[in-house]
């Protein structure tokens, strides 16, 4: 059973020689270096491994004790196809976000979409690290700003 770690004050720190330091350094980084290895294997399974779930979708809480999941959001997913279809249309991301609040559509917070909000929910490999790259359904610009009218040759 691994010992666990005391934290230490500065004086009893102090008091620590530099070889018990070094030890206790490098058990850390090799519990640390665990723990995002497992949850590397989680997130590579497609299981959620914990935060807020992504806009248009909801933690699946009847997974097993390994981690959960995530399903679609219905509601959440109209609303991001129609954030989608709006940015296709060449608007900008304000523009999306003032149309959303006329029709109804507000974020989970019951609050009128942000811009920034928009581009996360429309552009997700962006602003979350994932791996997928630009497509069709990306008409924006290098500043997600620029209708896709103005960014076509």
């Amino acid at each position: 059973m691994p010992r666990a770690l005391k934290i230490l004050d500065d004086q009893e720190l102090d008091e620590v020689p530099p070889a018990e330091l070094r030890a206790a350094y490098q058990e850390l980084r090799r519990r640390v270096d665990c723990i995002v290895l497992a949850l590397e294997d989680l997130r590579s399974r497609g299981l959620f491994t914990g935060g807020l779930p992504p806009y248009g979708f909801e933690v699946d809480r009847r997974c097993d004790a390994q981690g959960a999941a995530l399903r679609e959001a219905a509601r959440e997913q109209q609303t991001l196809a129609r954030a989608r279809e709006l940015r296709a249309r060449g608007m900008t991301l304000r523009g999306i976000a003032h149309q959303l609040e006329e029709e109804g559509l507000l974020s989970r917070n019951g609050t009128r979409f942000a811009p920034t909000q928009i581009n996360r929910m429309i552009h997700p490999w962006k602003t979350r690290g994932a791996r997928a790259e630009p497509g069709p359904q990306d008409p924006a610009g290098p500043d997600n700003q620029t209708p896709a009218s103005e960014t076509l040759p």
